[in-house]
C-alpha cells in the first residue's frame, strides 16, 4: 500500500497479489486528503495524479472479496491495517458492517522476521535494527518483492 504519508495515513495505491505473485488488485486511490511532500518524494504520486482517481468506497467491494477470511502477509502489516481500518471507519454504517463480516482473518507481519534474517543487532535498543525491504514504491512491485524476499529467507 502507498499512503499520504506516514501519520494518520489514506491509502493513495493498493496492490494485492496471490501467493504466486500475480497481481489481483492494482488500483490508485484519490485519498481525498492531502499528500506529504516525502510521500510523494518516495512513491511519485501527486494529487493531480489522483484527482481523478475513485476513492476508497468504490474498491471496497471488490477488495473485501479478495481479503474476505484469509492471511494477509504485509511488510509492517500494523500500518497497513490501520490504513485500511482508517479508510474503513470514515465509510457509512453499511459499508462498515460489511467489512465486519468480510475483513481478512488474520495479518501476517514480514517485517520482524525479515529484519531478524537480516541480522543487524542494535546494542542500544537490544534488538535487531529495522531494515527497510527496498524496491520500488508501487505497491503490486512491493508485494511480489515481499514473496521473493521471503522465498530466499526459507
Amino acid at each position: 500500500m502507498q499512503t499520504t504519508g506516514l501519520d494518520t495515513a489514506w491509502a493513495v495505491q493498493i496492490g494485492v497479489t496471490d501467493r504466486d505473485g500475480n497481481a489481483l488488485f492494482d488500483e490508485l486511490v484519490n485519498p481525498l486528503a492531502d499528500i506529504t511532500p516525502q510521500a510523494t518524494a518516495l512513491h511519485g504520486l501527486a494529487p493531480n495524479q489522483l484527482f481523478a482517481a475513485p476513492t476508497f468506497k468504490a474498491f471496497l467491494p471488490d477488495l473485501a472479496h479478495l481479503l474476505a477470511a484469509r492471511s494477509c502477509l504485509a511488510y509492517n502489516a500494523a500500518f497497513d491495517r490501520a490504513v485500511l481500518e482508517r479508510e474503513i471507519h470514515r465509510l457509512p454504517q453499511p459499508a462498515r458492517s460489511a467489512w465486519a463480516t468480510s475483513r481478512p482473518r488474520r495479518w501476517v507481519d514480514a517485517m520482524a522476521p525479515y529484519t531478524v534474517w537480516k541480522g543487524l543487532w542494535s546494542t542500544r535498543y537490544r534488538s535487531y535494527r529495522y531494515q527497510p525491504l527496498g524496491g520500488t514504491y508501487d505497491a503490486v512491485t512491493n508485494c511480489q518483492l515481499l514473496l521473493t524476499t521471503m522465498h530466499r529467507m526459507c
